[in-house]
This record gives structure tokens, sequence and C-alpha cells, in this order.
């Protein structure tokens, strides 16, 4: 009895097919097919090799060529045979099922495979449809929880403006030293007699070198300089958060003025400098601006007001903006108004 079935080979360049029981050995002799390729029917059923079903090769069968080697074509069958493999490998497209004849197609074993297919579907659709809540049985609340909602992205706080930088606070007049004794309010504060202790104590400057030509405070970065001749000392090249620290004997509480001569040149430093007295780290007042003077040898007169308390105290004169030369300092005290 012939085999009528139709068989398609899975080969390493594609698929391969249909072939008859036949043409398939033929196939395998003329070595266009290896034994070990994988072997199914028109419904995509997997057969196994194609060895195991053309049977046992031939001993005088030999082996298979290289690959890469062309192989010579047979017979018209095998011809056919080849052209077909060679269409279908060049599209290479998924294994596609192909019709066979009525009499092959297993028609009983289908209709099995239909229903168990309709049968699991079924299954799938109970289980994702939600439950139907029975009108007999009294409904309670849910227990579950509300997911709580996901954090929102929160923008850090614009930061605040921030003042201008104080004056660093000023020790305990205890902890100070300074030249000879205390200087006396009222009276006149001389600036060279800033108090001891170096930098950051008795003084802060922006460099370590006294760029002055005065050497009276040898030893300190304050810029000290003399001109022409005079007896005067100026504190000449003040840069801005500069200051210097005086411990002052104060004989009374009240209100006094202050005056100093000072100096700057526009053409230099086209900005107003700006002075100001602190006490212990607290502001006296407004800020004196040093207007231009036409050169840093031309001093003018500048003067304020503050009010001072009693006792040994230290005073700073701070320097706000810079680009001035300024002398020694007068104080005064204000008459207070009569009744």
């Amino acid at each position: 009895m012939s085999d009528h079935r139709l068989f398609f080979v899975i080969t390493s360049h594609g698929e391969a097919g249909p072939f008859t029981l036949e043409a398939l050995r033929d196939e395998v002799a003329a070595q266009r097919i290896d034994r070990n390729d994988r072997l199914r029917t028109a419904f995509g059923a997997n057969l196994g090799t194609v060895g195991e079903a053309v049977g046992p090769a031939p001993r005088n069968q030999r082996k298979p060529s290289d690959p890469r080697m062309p192989t010579p074509e047979g017979s018209s069958t095998q011809r056919a045979a080849s052209a077909q493999r060679g269409r279908t490998s060049n599209r290479n497209p998924p294994i596609a099922v192909r019709p066979a004849t009525r009499s092959t197609i297993p028609w009983l074993p289908l209709a099995i495979l239909g229903g168990v297919m309709a049968l699991g579907l079924g299954a799938m659709a109970l289980r994702k449809s939600p439950p139907v809540a029975d009108s007999s049985t009294p409904t309670t609340a849910s227990t579950e929880t509300t997911p709580a909602p996901l954090p929102t992205s929160i923008q850090p706080p614009i930061p605040a403006p921030q003042p201008a930088p104080a004056p660093p606070p000023a020790p305990n007049p205890p902890n100070h030293a300074y030249e000879h004794e205390p200087q006396t309010i009222p009276g006149t504060i001389l600036v060279w007699r800033f108090d001891q202790d170096g930098e950051g104590v008795g003084y802060h400057d922006q460099d370590k070198e006294n760029h002055g030509h005065c050497q009276i405070r040898a030893g300190t970065g304050v810029d000290l300089s003399q001109y022409g001749g005079s007896s005067d000392i100026w504190v000449s090249y003040v840069a801005e958060e500069e200051w210097l620290a005086f411990t002052c004997n104060i004989a009374s509480a009240g209100r006094y003025r202050w005056t100093f001569s000072a100096s700057r040149d526009a053409k230099i430093i086209a900005k107003p400098a700006e002075l100001l007295w602190t006490l212990n780290g607290r502001r006296l007042g407004p800020p004196v601006s040093i207007a231009d003077t036409g050169s840093f040898r031309q001093f003018q007169k500048f003067s304020g007001e503050v009010d001072l308390p009693a006792g040994l105290q230290v005073l700073h004169l701070y320097a706000q903006r810079g680009g001035t030369d300024y002398g020694d300092i007068t104080f005064t005290k204000i008459p207070s108004a009569t009744p």
C-alpha cells in the first residue's frame, strides 16, 4: 500500500516541501536533504527526523558533502524539489500549514482539540468575570484600605534674600589688649592705636602686608601711611569688610558727634566708600558715604552721630564699602536738650 502523506522538511536553510515519502527518499539519496533534519506533516505535527521516516540508509551511500560546495542536480523530480526548496528558503517565513487532500485530514482529533480549547477559553472567561452579588446576602463594607497617593515632587522653598554681612562681634573688653591705656571719649582716637592681638581681634585686613610706608605698627597687616612729612598717620588702601577695633573708656552715656578726615579719588575707585561704627557687633547708626575729594592726598571732613554707653567699650570702625583713606577720629558729646 503506497503512502500518500505529504511531508515538510525543516532544514538549516529554511523549510522545504511538500514531499511524498518516495520523493523524500530520493532527496535523501541525492544528499540534498540530511537525515537529521526535522520532519513535520501538513498540519504541523512533529514526526521526528527524516531518517526515522525514510528508514535506514543504504550501506553504499556516501557521506554528505561540505554544505558550502554545490550539489549536482539529479532527475527532473529532484530538480523540481530543489527549486521548491529554494523558493521556500528565500522567503524564510514562519512555518505555514499547507492544504492537504480531503482524505488525509484527521477530523476526529481536530474536533477533540477544538472542544478542549473551547473549554479552556470558557474557564478563563469565568475567572476574569466579576463575581455577581447575591441579593439575599446582606453586603458589608469593604475592609480594604484605599492606597495612599503617590508622593508628589515638592519644590524646595526659595531662600529669603540674605542681609548684608554684619561686622564680626567683638569680644568683651577684658579680652582685648590695647596700646598703653584705653583711649578716651570724649576726645580724639588715634587710628594707629588700634587694639593688639592681631588679625581677627584688633583688626581685619585683606592681606598680611602693610602696603603703607609707616611701620609704627610693624608685624600687622594694617596699611598705615604718612603724607608730606606730616606727623599725622592715616589708614590707607581701605578695602571692603576691613575694620579696626578701639578699646575706649567712655566718660558718660549719651549722643556723640564724631568727625574725621578722609579722601577718595573717583577716577581710581568710582563707587563711594561707606564707613560705619559698631559696638560689640551692633551697628551704631547708618553708614557714612565718603564722596570724591579729587585725590587720595586731598582730605575732607566727614561726620556723623552715634549713641554710646558709658564705661569701657570696644568700638569698631567697619568699611562696608572700601576705597578710601581716613585719619584720627574726634568724638564730641552733644548736649542734651533742656526741658
